[in-house]
């Protein structure tokens, strides 16, 4: 039954074809070209596809057609990689911690909201990942026989202004031509050298760790935690990029859903967050091993 499992595991995979830096000299149009002639895509995909901030993902592919176009990007000088769609399953399991409890030197233990607490040291991490997720629901709602009313609430309980959010982790108040809300959610991957991940929460975690040093919001001690625990990592990444990630075609259904015959419309980034934090540890793992 194993086997047969992971003949068909073998069978599904894919493979996301991802650009992490373009040669310096190369014109966007022989970019745009160059693209058409590894995966296959037309002229206007490719001309998207370049155009996205790197490093990002072209398309995703067969493993063998994927492998190819690889070679051919790399070729023409592309700094690029490939992750399986199984390296992603394999690396699925997140410790969803609730507090961190401080050991001897720069060592902690992550205690969970199910199962047993988890020993590290922060010098194992090899990747930290920071992000701002927002959270929408929109209501349709009929007015007078005619037109729409549309009110967006928080799906999961209070309600905050509008804000946007730079890669840095700030925010701003903006206006809103219409009574929107949305949730804003402070989440910090830490990806440790054996592939352990560990989620800090801001929603659903106690900062109990950061003794006097602590702030007054949520926001401010993610901020100071994240800065403590890279500090306490030299050799780590911090990979505050998220925000500029396009994430692929096949997780739009999971970020965008709609109920009620249409009329309730959600927006979730977690879906979107939980393949970039993975996609990128992979990334800093392989640029590593180059």
């Amino acid at each position: 039954m194993e086997a047969k499992k992971r003949m068909i595991l073998q069978m599904n995979d894919g493979a996301y074809v991802s650009v992490i830096a373009w040669p310096e000299l190369m014109t966007t149009e022989d970019r745009i070209k160059l693209v058409e002639r590894a995966v296959g895509l037309g002229p206007f995909l490719a001309e998207q596809a370049v155009r996205r901030r790197v490093p990002s993902i072209i398309c995703r592919m067969a493993i063998p057609e994927a492998t190819r176009a690889l070679t051919v990007l790399q070729r023409a000088g592309a700094v690029v990689f490939g992750p399986k769609q199984s390296a992603f399953q394999k690396r699925a399991n997140v410790h969803a911690a609730k507090r961190l409890i401080s050991g001897s030197g720069t060592s902690y233990f992550a205690e969970a909201w199910r199962g047993e607490p988890l020993a590290f040291d922060a010098v194992d991490i090899a990747v930290l990942v920071r992000a701002s997720l927002r959270a929408t629901e929109t209501k349709s709602l009929e007015q007078g026989g005619s037109g729409f009313m549309s009110l967006a609430v928080n799906p999961y309980g209070s309600n905050v202004g509008v804000v946007a959010a730079d890669l840095a982790g700030d925010f701003e108040t903006i206006s809103s031509a219409r009574p929107t809300r949305l949730n804003l959610t402070k989440i910090v991957d830490l990806h440790l050298v054996d592939g352990t991940r560990i989620r800090l929460n801001g929603d659903k975690f106690s900062f109990d760790v950061l003794g006097d040093k602590r702030g007054y919001t949520d926001k401010q001690n993610m901020d100071k935690l994240a800065v403590l625990l890279s500090e306490q990592a030299p050799n780590a990444v911090v990979d505050l990029n998220f925000r500029s990630f396009r994430v692929p075609p096949d997780l739009h259904a999971a970020i965008n859903r709609t109920h009620g015959s249409g009329r309730v419309r959600q927006t979730v980034e977690a879906p979107g967050f939980d393949f970039y934090s993975v996609w990128a540890a992979l990334m800093y793992r392989h640029l590593a091993s180059s």
